[in-house]
């Protein structure tokens, strides 16, 4: 998938609590992370506008948004182009 900006098109949990999404680069380094909380059980949308946790942009590449919650992890690949 080629973005300029990601944002999830509508994430979904089955079951209250906690919920982390964080991006990560090639190197397996934490890029950002877009949300850390409890949620309902719901549906929710998050998005990475291709900036790190200091609020710097980050260069073209490959990233990976990765969330987890109750034990399971769902990832995504993205190839950020600017």
């Amino acid at each position: 998938r080629l973005v300029r900006d990601w944002s999830s098109d509508v994430c979904s949990s089955d079951l209250n609590g906690l919920i982390t999404v964080s991006v990560f680069n090639m190197l397996g380094q934490k890029v950002s992370t877009l949300l850390n909380g409890y949620r309902e059980a719901g549906r929710f949308a998050v998005a990475w506008h291709s900036i790190n946790d200091s609020g710097e942009s980050v260069p073209s590449g490959i990233y990976f948004v990765i969330m987890e919650h109750s034990g399971r992890i769902l990832t995504q690949k993205i190839a950020l182009i600017k």
